[in-house]
């Protein structure tokens, strides 16, 4: 009986059960694991980084382009984990009016972020600001939107643009 009202058209109704089920899926799917890859690389990184103290030392340390090509299997799997979640559990209203760009389905945009920072890692700015840019515009009531504009600020430092 409950594995009925998660068919291919369980992300159009707006029922308690089939919110609950995509909430958990898009969380730990893709949220949560995709954040776990990228945790993992980095933390990796920072055991193999040697600090040069006769130079200002980062805050924020990241990657070299030639340390940056290392992530790409990781971004990449993050990235898709993400990507395949938002296809699958992304529950849009189905209203007009102020609600009409509402989500139900409450980790797409956290998942959106999660794709701009593997984006942002793997050096490919670009393709990672436009990513911040659509959260910023689609998700200005969600928590994400302020961390959005950082990272927006994060990739315009790294093209040179301050």
């Amino acid at each position: 009986m409950y594995f009925y009202c998660f068919g291919p058209d369980s992300k159009e109704k707006n029922k308690v059960l089939n919110r609950k089920f995509h909430n958990l899926h898009a969380k730990y799917n893709g949220f949560f694991n995709a954040n776990e890859i990228i945790k993992v690389t980095y933390n990796d990184f920072l055991k193999t980084r040697k600090e040069n103290y006769n130079l200002i030392l980062p805050i924020f340390p990241l990657p070299s382009m030639e340390q940056s090509k290392n992530w790409y299997a990781p971004m990449d799997t993050a990235y898709r984990k993400c990507e395949l979640v938002i296809f699958s559990h992304r529950m849009p209203h189905a209203k007009k009016g102020k609600n009409r760009n509402s989500e139900w389905c409450k980790y797409i945009d956290d998942n959106w972020m999660t794709m701009g920072k593997t984006r942002f890692y793997k050096k490919n700015l670009s393709k990672a600001l436009k990513i911040f840019q659509y959260v910023e515009n689609h998700y200005e009531i969600e928590d994400n939107y302020y961390e959005s504009i950082y990272w927006q600020s994060k990739v315009t430092y790294r093209n040179g643009g301050f």
